[in-house]
């Protein structure tokens, strides 16, 4: 009896699908509930009572699916968690401001002789779009956005980064200014203390991290007795720190993320999982010296890190449950349900990720597929201040 109501669902959810727009996302759906079944069943044993309750949840949890029973125009007036929500607040505003950006790149493209000229106009464009009322940057419509079109800033507000290292490990230090997408603003000549190493410079596979409005870097590959070296930028020039801190520290293996401390812990750059030897330990680095602090219970080897729902949240990363590297990312929160991880390596410029609470979205998308040059072990960090660093000539 219980097979024959199963097999009565799945007839009249097929009807429901003749004409279905949303199919696809129905049969995704479908698809969940399933599992979900298929779950609650091998719990059960051969309890029936407890099958009983799995076919009920399945089929509570199929009716509501698009093109099933409650919601039989797809995602129109359904309120399933699949479906996307695609209502704007201030649609004409975003319309007309996809218009300009629009106009902007067909303005652009007609100038172009050059396949290089037309990715800039393309980036340009992702700029404009991704700024309008309803998208990435501007998820609730004007609430909170400086767009023009909605009576802010517009474009003044680009979010900055500065991306610092040793690119290629041979020395070759290549700093400077982007926005979010990779489109060069300015390079940066800094001076820098000695490595200890004739091949490296100090900044090779060193932490970055902006605490007070001020820049510091931690560790990397350098002499042994460096790896616990502080640096802060004072003007154009790396200083060393007075204080040191507890541990090494290398990019390749941790993470840093600033953080004022939640419920429990103070304000401070909190800088975890720095070594191969240490994958759960952590310190606090308060702009004067660095303290140890409670360690994790899991190690998060070459992961990033970013501040989410005043915690510090690790993404991704390799230990024993999983291996999803993260090594080179900086992560940054941007609203309520996004991160954007910002590559240091192989040259691509943004991602935009989901974090839904529990878990990051695998369906990454790539924002821009802009290169950087000189960007193989580089490091962004968001950076709101001015920094003008201009080449000093003999």
């Amino acid at each position: 009896m219980k097979t024959f109501a199963f097999l009565s669902v799945i007839r009249a959810s097929e009807a429901f699908r003749a004409n279905c727009p949303d199919q696809e996302l129905g049969d995704l759906c479908e698809s969940n509930c399933l599992d979900g079944l298929s779950s609650c069943l091998s719990d059960c044993l051969s309890d029936a009572g407890c099958q009983e309750q799995c076919y009920t949840s399945f089929n509570n949890c199929s009716f509501r699916c698009p093109c099933n029973i409650f919601c039989p125009d797809g995602c129109k007036d359904c309120e399933n968690e699949i479906c996307p929500d695609d209502t704007c607040p201030d649609q004409n505003l975003a319309d007309e401001c996809e218009a300009k950006c629009s106009e902007t790149l067909e303005y652009c493209l007609n100038q172009c002789s050059d396949p290089s000229c037309q990715e800039n106009c393309f980036i340009g464009f992702n700029n404009c779009s991704f700024r309008c009322p309803c998208n990435i940057f501007c998820p609730n419509g004007c609430e909170g956005c400086e767009n023009e079109v909605c009576g802010g800033g517009g474009g003044e507000t680009a979010r900055r980064l500065v991306h610092l290292g040793d690119a290629g490990g041979e020395g070759n230090t290549a700093f400077f200014v982007t926005d979010e997408f990779g489109e060069l603003f300015e390079k940066l000549f800094l001076a820098l203390p000695d490595s200890g190493l004739s091949s490296n410079t100090s900044l090779r596979n060193a932490g970055f991290a902006v605490f007070r409005n001020e820049i510091f870097a931690f560790g990397g590959e350098v002499r042994d007795s460096y790896k616990t070296r502080i640096l802060k930028l004072e003007g154009c020039e790396f200083k060393v720190h007075p204080f040191s801190l507890v541990r090494p520290f290398h990019s390749t293996y941790g993470s840093i993320a600033v953080w004022d401390g939640g419920d429990f812990e103070e304000e401070g750059v909190y800088i975890c999982f720095g070594t191969y030897d240490y994958r759960k330990y952590c310190e606090r680095f308060n702009g004067t010296s660095s303290e140890r602090i409670a360690s994790t219970n899991t190690d998060h080897q070459s992961a990033a890190m970013c501040v989410y729902g005043n915690e510090l949240l690790a993404i991704g990363g390799i230990n024993s449950y999983s291996q999803k590297s993260a090594y080179g990312f900086t992560a940054a929160k941007l609203d309520n349900n996004t991160i954007m991880m910002f590559p240091g390596k192989y040259g691509k410029a943004a991602y935009r990720t989901i974090w839904n609470g529990e878990q990051i979205e695998e369906n990454r998308a790539l924002l821009t597929g802009g290169e950087l040059s000189l960007d193989n072990v580089m490091h962004p960090i968001v950076y709101e201040g001015n920094l003008e660093c201009p080449e000093i000539k003999a």
